[in-house]
């Protein structure tokens, strides 16, 4: 997920809006290079990526047409005619063979004194702020995201960060089921037909006691359909501006064709410490340690991992941002690549148990669920055969899941794989793969 605005704060106050952030000229990248951001993004191994076109402050990275209520332009944006950088960031992205997709909140405008979807939320306005009302918001939001999702191509993802009403909803619906009909949705529940949900944190060492049995799971919406319902807690929040009876899965996702809605987790998560998103000088940021645990607590519970690219005031990728992205996908390439497998097995549809011989000596395991069949799998073991020890038990595999063993195997080890359905005469197991992977200083 790229951040990219003029001063480091994506969400305006007094303070910064009076000293700097009012003026649109103060956002003058002299070194703009989009294929940059995609050399790193090319180094990590991402294949798809958002751009933040607007956040709290109001600012618009392109050159957009909307008008205010008077009938002026939007001229809160880039102030150079010739600078679009949302068109520029969509043509590299196709060329490079990389998703986009956009960040536009809808909760919170400065500039026209917006906040929380609320319009006129502060009584005096500063100077520079408008003062609009929820339906002229509503308006020049709809004005917006047109621009947005007609105008740079067929996005992979949008991010409604904080979710949208229901008025918004209602206008919302009609455009991207015309023109965006296949995007994935973060927040997106009841708005998109491929929606995700924020996985409730954005820390390292995040806290899986949180979540249901430790592994980040898939939502399934529909409580009419006790199948779908099996549930660890009341509730859930879709941030659809819809009251929705949900539950959260401790590992199973939606298990049948009678389970209305898929909600498939994402973790945004930042390479600059303290949750920085923006581009700030001089910032530390997170060791490769600190990474590769986030990487196995969300990619291997899965969950899917949206990266922070917090471009600098250039218009380029930091280099010393530059350089830990290329160690980070470098360890992932050597760790997790396809020369570094041992014992492939390719899952058959209904198999629930599975024994391999490992030729070499594997620490880490690595499961995959056939999601297309939904996410069925209630607990797995593992099991060395030779021993007899349990060496992994747990709830739920969904898209991926990665277990480390804790130290090598001995070189001619033999493993069992013990997987439980929900309701195995219904939805029996449907698994994907399962690969051994050697340590190589992992």
């Amino acid at each position: 997920m790229a951040t990219f605005v003029q001063d480091g704060d994506p969400g305006c106050t007094s303070e910064n809006w009076l000293e700097k952030s009012a003026n649109p000229l103060t956002f003058k990248p002299t070194e703009l290079d989009v294929n940059n951001w995609a050399d790193s993004m090319d180094d990590v191994g991402i294949s798809s990526a958002v751009l933040t076109a607007k956040h709290g402050c109001g600012f618009s990275i392109w050159q957009t047409d909307a008008v205010l209520p008077s009938g002026s332009p939007y001229t809160y944006k880039v102030g150079t005619p010739e600078l679009d950088v949302i068109d520029q960031f969509s043509s590299v992205m196709e060329e490079r063979g990389i998703g986009h997709g956009f960040y536009y909140s809808l909760t919170n405008n400065f500039y026209l004194n917006v906040c929380l979807m609320n319009a006129g939320c502060v009584s005096d306005p500063l100077p520079g702020q408008l003062n609009v009302t929820q339906d002229e918001y509503h308006t020049i939001v709809v004005s917006q995201v047109t621009e947005l999702w007609t105008k740079y191509g067929h996005l992979t993802e949008i991010w409604f960060d904080g979710g949208f009403d229901g008025d918004l909803k209602t206008l919302l619906l009609p455009i991207i089921k015309e023109h965006q009909p296949n995007v994935i949705g973060m927040n997106g529940g009841k708005l998109v037909e491929s929606a995700a949900r924020w996985v409730g944190t954005e820390s390292e060492g995040m806290p899986l006691e949180l979540f249901p049995n430790g592994v980040f799971s898939t939502y399934c919406c529909n409580a009419s359909d006790p199948v779908c319902v099996v549930s660890h807690s009341d509730g859930c929040s879709l941030n659809d501006g819809d009251d929705q009876s949900a539950a959260p899965y401790g590992g199973a996702g939606c298990i049948g064709e009678g389970c209305d809605d898929f909600y498939p987790a994402g973790l945004d998560w930042t390479l600059q410490e303290n949750d920085v998103w923006f581009w700030e000088p001089d910032l530390p940021l997170r060791s490769l340690d600190v990474m590769k645990q986030t990487y196995h607590d969300s990619v291997g519970r899965n969950t899917v991992l949206e990266l922070a690219f917090s471009i600098d005031q250039r218009g380029k990728i930091d280099e010393g941002h530059a350089d830990l992205y290329k160690e980070f996908g470098g360890w992932i390439r050597k760790c997790y690549g396809e020369d570094n497998s041992v014992g492939l097995i390719t899952g058959q549809p209904g198999v629930s148990s599975y024994t391999v011989t490992y030729a070499e000596s594997v620490d880490r395991i690595v499961i995959r669920e056939d999601q297309t069949k939904g996410q069925r799998i209630k607990s797995f073991t593992i099991t060395n055969v030779d021993s007899g020890q349990e060496l992994v038990s747990g709830d739920g595999i969904g898209n991926k899941r990665i277990e480390l063993l804790g130290g090598e195997t001995a070189e001619g080890a033999t493993f069992r794989f013990d997987f439980v359905s929900f309701d195995e005469e219904s939805f029996p197991v449907s698994i994907k793969k399962i690969a051994g992977y050697k340590r190589l200083n992992c």
